[in-house]
């Protein structure tokens, strides 16, 4: 029986049999955005499996066959390749690939969260909030945003940089920047954690666009 080409494809991609892929990848019905069962594309197999480098991801990016759309991709799971990476992805590497993917245009919510709150790279960050589905107010399941986040770590260098973009955004809601956070040791608002970290250019960028804390409410 002879093994369908995209599927050599998936499985050269999953196990970074480089020399193999890069020639299997010259055949003109090679498509990185076929689909398994699960509904993910060669890429979102290679984002969960790699271990090694980002050789692989590479090759499967620069193909022709490689689409924003394709890139994109959700499946079943409504997860993206970065999505993916992060969650079972158990290598020393999957932060590089989810870095490595946004670069090329893979958007999550969930990646912008944790992009504020390292402070690894403004640009970035400015990249992730172009995308039209970037949405400030966001919050993952334990309530935090992404100006949360950047309140929280307010101590790192970029971070007024990164809560000026937060604040300018299209997305930015007053009734959302003061929001209360009842999940912490007391009721907090973005502006009370602010001023617990003592960045005064932060408390003042904060109460400039309307920031309260909580008793002020």
């Amino acid at each position: 029986m002879t093994v369908p080409l995209n599927y050599k494809i998936r499985d050269a991609a999953e196990n970074e049999k480089i020399d193999e892929l890069r020639e299997l990848l010259k055949n003109p019905e090679a498509d990185v955005g076929v689909l398994d069962w699960r509904e993910y594309t060669i890429i979102q197999c290679a984002a969960i499996k790699n271990k090694k480098n980002l050789d692989t991801m590479n090759l499967l990016v620069q193909h022709r066959t490689c689409t924003q759309q394709v890139l994109n991709h959700t499946g079943m799971t409504d997860c993206t390749a970065v999505q993916l990476a992060r969650q079972f992805n158990r290598s020393s590497i999957k932060e590089e690939i989810s870095i490595f993917l946004t670069r090329k245009g893979v958007f999550s919510k969930e990646t912008l969260l944790s992009t504020v709150s390292e402070d690894k790279d403004l640009e970035l960050v400015k990249r992730l909030l172009d995308n039209p589905r970037a949405d400030i107010n966001y919050s993952n399941r334990f309530g935090y945003t992404p100006i949360l986040n950047c309140a929280n770590n307010c101590y790192r260098k970029k971070n007024f940089e990164i809560l000026k973009l937060l604040l300018n955004h299209r997305s930015f809601s007053l009734e959302k920047l003061n929001k209360v956070y009842s999940n912490m040791k007391e009721p907090l608002t973005v502006l009370d954690l602010a001023i617990e970290s003592n960045m005064k250019d932060n408390v003042s960028l904060l109460v400039s666009k309307g920031a309260k804390t909580y008793e002020q409410l």
